[in-house]
């Protein structure tokens, strides 16, 4: 085997962002990380831009973009476009506001053009909740629907669609002025391929209001040269639920060769789903048959049937199981049924569902385990009952354990013992035994709890003792966490609201209070509990406090949102909307559910 590798020496013309004092860099081509071809495409003499960090032998690239353009962009000269963006994406990232970020990303996104204005569209598409009701951002997202490059254009029609997805609000004004400039992208007769997806993809997240435009169906109704764009076309009039085309699309998915490409039948399923689901899951049987005698597998009929609410579905899927004979045929089968039920458990599929449980089969046993569970009826759980012992991963055994339990099977209650003392699987652990309330460990539990001095035992006991309901643990508890300082405090206080203590309420709001992120979590968990049947005012503004402290812990932060999540609090719409502006939680889990949950609760955010 042989390799080559280049040295290269660089001379710095511009420092963009921090401390760069040598007057030449050397640099290997694995220092850049560049492949063989992309080494010897390196021209002397051109002007690139690095993104440097720090190695163990000095400086290296920081940036991999899997392309040389990406990861050494060369640039025209000094006064290159991407220069000024480069500098803009780093003011926007000073900007702890992203109510600001998005402002800075619509002015510049307003003054430029070109490649170096993708960036930027991009930037945009992840803060798409806050831009979707700032009037400044769809203008300036819209005016790069004209961009004389391609890709720019379908980058541009991918943003906005983002947009349209984020604006839960469904506000008149944007989607009109969003459907304007996606008909006028697309008068213009645009040659090129992917920036005509990209248009078409995006005129359906408008809505129902596009089909009061007299351009909307013309453009629907238009034939199309690749198969890209003809599947963005019919899931666009499927989205938009155009009445008028519904025939034509049966039509077109009965006559579909039994071979043709994926895209095309996925596109036209998801636009018969949602425009006659009847008639829709009559075809994916029709279809589904039709494959089989010809000699292929029904794995995406299957997929569309999971679609489909469960009245229409679930017949079809029974009708079928005994013909998917195929590995493949029975993971998707599975994964239907689960998301079938994730919406309607249905005891009908029982039957079926038990035999796909085989541990050497993981991709169909997950599934089906699941779809067992959402069910959730003691048919689902006799027929889960003998795999217990052959499932190999202990959450997920500990989580069948409780399944079983609930519904007074108690084969999981060795398993639930056996794995109390381990710190990662003690949750799951209480919960199987709670679940199953086999009484025979409690003078072992009890035991271990008065005489252990192991730390994590003992809290394995209280833990297991509270959630079975013995009480007579409870005047010791309380006597813990009177010094949060103890370090079973934490599992103290949990202990105490799974026995419904009331008397644990000053702690509890000690512990919300607390900088120990173990603690404020454990109190969000003990306030939910305690909350929900008798409500505590002074309570309930402590986990106002604790949600909206920027400087909180975000696990701690995510309990209390929870817990006033199930009390119903009237303020928690201004607390999501803090939350959505604070920059520092991107990419995190909370910024995450504050804006789902402010998209279900259909919030306007306070943008001044």
């Amino acid at each position: 085997m042989e390799t080559t590798t280049r040295q290269y020496k660089f001379k710095p013309v511009r420092v963009l962002k921090g401390v760069f004092a040598r007057t030449e860099l050397v640099m290997t081509s694995a220092d850049l990380g560049l492949s063989e071809s992309d080494s010897s495409a390196i021209e002397r003499g051109r002007l690139h831009l690095l993104f440097l960090g720090r190695s163990r032998s000095g400086y290296a690239s920081c940036y991999h973009g899997g392309s040389l353009d990406r990861s050494l962009p060369s640039l025209a000269n000094a006064q290159d476009p991407l220069v000024a963006t480069v500098l803009t994406l780093l003011e926007v990232a000073n900007h702890h506001d992203r109510v600001a970020r998005v402002s800075l990303l619509a002015d510049h996104l307003g003054k430029i053009r070109g490649p170096a204005a993708v960036p930027l569209l991009l930037a945009m598409q992840r803060r798409t909740l806050i831009a979707a009701q700032m009037p400044s951002a769809l203008p300036a997202v819209a005016r790069h629907l004209e961009d004389p490059l391609s890709a720019v254009r379908a980058t541009a029609a991918t943003t906005l669609a983002s947009l349209l997805h984020a604006d839960y609000l469904q506000q008149p004004a944007v989607r009109d002025a969003a459907l304007a400039a996606l008909l006028a992208a697309l008068s213009r007769e645009d040659a090129d391929a992917t920036a005509r997806v990209a248009l078409l993809s995006a005129l359906g997240p408008v809505g129902p209001r596009a089909l009061q435009h007299a351009g909307t169906l013309p453009q629907l109704q238009k034939p199309n040269r690749t198969i890209a764009a003809e599947a963005a076309r019919i899931e666009s009039i499927g989205q938009l639920g155009v009445a008028a085309q519904r025939a034509a699309l049966q039509t077109l998915f009965a006559q579909l060769p039994w071979d043709a490409q994926d895209a095309i039948p996925l596109a036209l399923g998801a636009a018969l789903t949602k425009l006659d689901a009847p008639t829709a899951a009559a075809l994916f049987l029709t279809r589904a048959r039709g494959k089989l005698s010809a000699g292929f597998g029904m794995e995406w009929e299957l997929h569309l049937l999971g679609s489909l609410p469960a009245a229409q579905s679930v017949p079809v899927l029974l009708e079928l199981f005994p013909l998917a004979t195929r590995a493949g045929e029975r993971q998707v089968y599975a994964e239907a049924c689960r998301r079938i039920c994730l919406q309607t458990p249905d005891a009908r599929l029982v039957p079926s569902l038990s035999t796909l449980l085989n541990p050497r089969q993981s991709e169909t046993r997950w599934p089906a385990s699941e779809a067992l569970i959402l069910i959730n009826q003691p048919a689902a759980a006799r027929a889960l009952q003998p795999h217990l012992r052959d499932e190999a991963d202990l959450n997920r055994k500990l989580r069948f354990a409780a399944f079983l339990g609930r519904h007074g099977l108690r084969d999981g209650y060795p398993y639930a013992v056996e794995h109390l003392s381990e710190p990662q699987l003690l949750e799951d652990a209480v919960t199987a035994l709670a679940a199953i309330g086999d009484l025979k460990v409690l003078p072992e539990l009890t035991a271990i709890w008065k005489n252990s001095n192991d730390r994590e035992w003992k809290t394995a006991a209280l833990r297991a003792l509270a959630a079975m309901g013995q009480k007579e643990i409870a005047p010791q508890l309380l006597e813990i966490v009177q010094d949060l300082r103890n370090p079973l405090a934490a599992p103290a206080l949990i202990g105490l609201s799974d026995l419904g203590e009331a008397k644990a309420l000053p702690a509890v709001r000690k512990a919300l209070a607390s900088r120990n992120a173990a603690l404020a979590v454990a109190g969000g968990r003990a306030a939910t509990k305690l909350l929900v049947p008798a409500d505590h005012p002074p309570t309930r503004d402590d986990l106002q406090s604790l949600l909206a402290d920027p400087e909180a812990d975000a696990d701690a932060r995510m309990g209390a949102l929870e817990a006033l999540l199930k009390l119903n609090d009237a303020r928690l719409d201004a607390t999501l909307g803090g939350i959505a502006r604070d920059a520092r939680l991107e990419g995190g889990s909370l910024l995450f559910r504050a804006e789902d949950l402010l998209s279900k609760r259909k919030a306007k955010l306070a943008l001044q």
